[in-house]
Order: C-alpha cells, then sequence, then structure tokens
C-alpha cells in the first residue's frame, strides 16, 4: 500500500513541474495581440499547455484580412513552428534556439522563408524571416495592440 501512495505523491508533484518545463520552452512571452505600421497584425493565444496558435491578419481600413494561421508546439521534445498561409501549404520549421524574448526556427530545403525570427524587447516585437545565408529577408517591427 505505501508503495502505491507513495508513487501517486510523486506522481502529482512530478505532473506539475512537466507542464511548467514544457511551457516554459515555448516562447510565451509571444502571447497577446501585436500590430505593425505597415498593417500587418499577430494574435497569439495558447491553444493548449504545449502549444501556442497565431493568427495574422492584413489591416486593410476596418477589416482584418486573415493572411497565415501558425502554430508553435512542442513534439516530441523538439519545438516545431508551423506556418500555414492562406491558399498555400503548410510548412514547418524546426525550433533551433529558443531563450527568453528570442526564437528562431529553421528549414534550410523550403524555398523561402528557411529561417522565422522573433525577438522581444519590453513592448516591441520583430519578426524577421529570410534565407539561410540572408541574402534575402524581410523584417516586421511590432508593438502591442488591443486583441481583438
Amino acid at each position: 500500500m505505501k508503495p502505491v501512495i507513495i508513487f501517486a505523491f510523486w506522481a502529482v508533484l512530478t505532473a506539475g513541474c512537466q507542464s511548467k518545463s514544457v511551457q516554459s520552452s515555448l516562447p510565451v512571452w509571444l502571447l497577446g495581440c501585436w500590430q505593425s505600421e505597415r498593417g500587418f497584425q499577430e494574435v497569439w493565444t495558447e491553444k493548449t499547455p504545449t502549444s501556442l496558435l497565431g493568427e495574422g491578419y492584413k489591416l486593410d481600413g476596418v477589416e482584418r484580412k486573415p493572411t497565415e494561421t501558425m502554430l508553435i508546439q512542442l513534439d516530441d521534445a523538439q519545438v516545431m513552428f508551423t506556418a500555414s498561409p492562406v491558399g498555400q501549404k503548410e510548412t514547418e520549421f524546426t525550433g533551433v534556439q529558443l531563450i527568453e524574448g528570442f526564437a528562431r526556427f529553421e528549414n534550410p530545403s523550403h524555398d523561402f522563408p528557411q529561417r522565422i525570427e522573433y525577438r522581444r524587447i519590453g513592448d516591441t516585437l520583430s519578426a524577421k524571416v529570410s534565407t539561410m545565408d540572408e541574402e534575402k529577408t524581410f523584417e516586421f517591427a511590432f508593438s502591442r495592440c488591443e486583441a481583438p
């Protein structure tokens, strides 16, 4: 009887620890609404304890047109970024560097982009998409906005 009680107690304790460590490997600092001066918006929410959902929009006056759905999830101890632009097939990128305030995802076999980076400093967020050699690069500067 004692081993069962000890195991149950251990399972309860470690379950909380596992959830925290899984979530800490996700870039939860992306959560919220971000808007660029060029009329792009990204809204990041927690989909599950092991995944974040990002929705991209192009602002056209008062209308928000969906441009992309993004998913960041922990998959077998690896953080994966899946981009699903409207009208195109989805592409997966592997998390290669994830630290507080910075995330880099790569897929060298994809035509463009091959690398996606997010960097957060305070209430500003920058996103950069590029080729591996950075010969082709696009950068976006975002600031906090009100969630729709």
